[in-house]
């Protein structure tokens, strides 16, 4: 069974999918020919991307994950969210939306290395082959924020992002301006009303769908419930692509 099946199993029991397929969940990395290692030989280091709008709980939901992987043991390390950092910085993005959004992409892919490049030498120090790399938003986020066209000519094309998801599960969280219950309470630098928020956020949407591996976890009243949701899906992936320790020659 492939990688992309056995993700696809999962959200079928998940979301309860009629699957005709009822033949038990089981996934071997050694018998699957599209199996990547990412970026580093002889490591396994799981990628995952959180998008969505402002007030999706990212940042937020980044930490629970986070939480839930120490418990077990896993190794998990955080690509903050770049956007927020540079705002911080007095980076003006209505002022300037197209430097803006090359500078957000710039530094963003700059993390991105360096935090694989901690990960695997971790890894290696600690003779362990299993970690976890979440993404607080990704280098595609910024095309939400920009014409089409004005976004592939300066900022796609010239920091050559479309090979930059690769294997990464990007999990979509949507943003609380979809049920009408949009808040600045989670981020000071937060600038966009509900409605600029919930069209951010169907762009999003739109952006990341085609990819491969791709989920959806909707905005909730109950805010609680979507934590469950995005953790069950969350940790469901990651099981999913663990291998046994040592188990990569």
């Amino acid at each position: 069974m492939s990688l992309k099946d056995a993700i696809k199993k999962i959200d079928n029991k998940l979301f309860n999918i009629d699957d005709t397929d009822d033949e038990e969940f089981e996934y071997d990395y050694e018998d699957d020919e599209d199996f990547v290692l990412p970026y580093f030989y002889n490591v396994n280091i799981i990628e995952i991307v959180l998008t969505g709008g402002p007030c999706s709980g990212k940042s937020e939901f980044s930490k629970l994950a986070s939480d839930e992987l120490k418990k077990r043991n896993i190794p998990v390390f955080i690509v903050t969210e770049t956007a927020t950092e540079l705002l911080k910085g007095n980076l003006d993005f209505n002022k300037e939306p197209l430097a803006f959004q090359k500078a957000v992409c710039s530094v963003q892919l700059q993390k991105e290395k360096a935090v694989m490049d901690y990960a695997a030498s971790y890894l290696r120090n600690k003779s362990l082959t299993n970690a976890v790399v979440i993404y607080d938003r990704s280098a595609w986020d910024g095309r939400a924020y920009l014409d089409d066209n004005e976004w592939v000519k300066n900022v796609g094309r010239k920091f050559d992002v479309y090979e930059n998801l690769g294997n990464r599960f990007v999990i979509h969280l949507e943003s609380a301006a979809a049920i009408g219950k949009f808040s600045k309470d989670s981020n000071e630098e937060r600038y966009e009303n509900e409605e600029r928020a919930a069209k951010i956020d169907k762009r999003l949407f739109d952006i990341y769908r085609s990819h491969p591996f791709f989920a959806y976890v909707p905005a909730r009243d109950d805010y609680e419930q979507k934590k469950a949701e995005f953790l069950k899906l969350f940790t469901a992936h990651v099981e999913s692509r663990l291998v046994p320790e040592e188990g990569i020659k």
